[in-house]
């Protein structure tokens, strides 16, 4: 382990995680986890990429132990129910990081919502090589000199690459 401050607080997560590895995998939730990670770091904690309602986030954010929420478009909920829980997050002094970790359709999106909030601060976005991310969208969210710019024109504002919408398509 990392000696000094780092070490310290190294060894802190490493006992919360160990005390909360003694609960079953059923009740082991983002809430509980996240607290206890508040409660060993100084540095912020930014969770919530999986939870799916409101109430979940507002879960998370009332017990005043997570800073930075992260509710995924695609499964919040969509774009207004996105809106409500960053609002809430708003209200409670909170700050709200979309997760848009799965498609450039998510990360517009994401940008989006941004551009509606106040106070925003980053758009997260996967910048790896996945098919999913890169080509579903023929107008990915361009970032320069680090700020995503966001597009004037109505709707998400993004073109869909209808060939590849065909090579990922499945029938259930």
């Amino acid at each position: 382990m990392p000696s000094g401050a780092s070490g310290a607080l190294t060894s802190s997560i490493v006992d919360n995680l160990r005390s909360v590895q003694q609960q079953t995998l059923s009740t082991i939730d983002s809430t509980t986890l996240g607290g206890r990670l508040a409660d060993a770091a100084d540095t912020p904690v930014a969770t919530g990429e999986e939870n799916t309602t409101r109430w979940e986030f507002d879960e998370l954010m009332e017990g005043g132990r997570v800073d930075v929420i992260q509710p995924d478009i695609s499964c919040c909920g969509g774009l207004s129910e996105a809106r409500r829980i960053a609002a809430r997050a708003q209200e409670l002094g909170r700050d709200c990081i979309p997760h848009a970790w799965s498609t450039g359709i998510v990360s517009a999106a994401s940008l989006h919502l941004l551009a509606t909030l106040p106070q925003a601060r980053y758009l997260e976005y996967c910048i790896r090589p996945n098919p999913l991310n890169t080509s579903l969208v023929k107008n990915p969210v361009t970032v320069e000199n680090g700020v995503a710019k966001v597009p004037q024109s109505p709707g998400l504002w993004i073109e869909l690459d209808e060939a590849q919408l065909q090579e990922f398509a499945f029938t259930v």
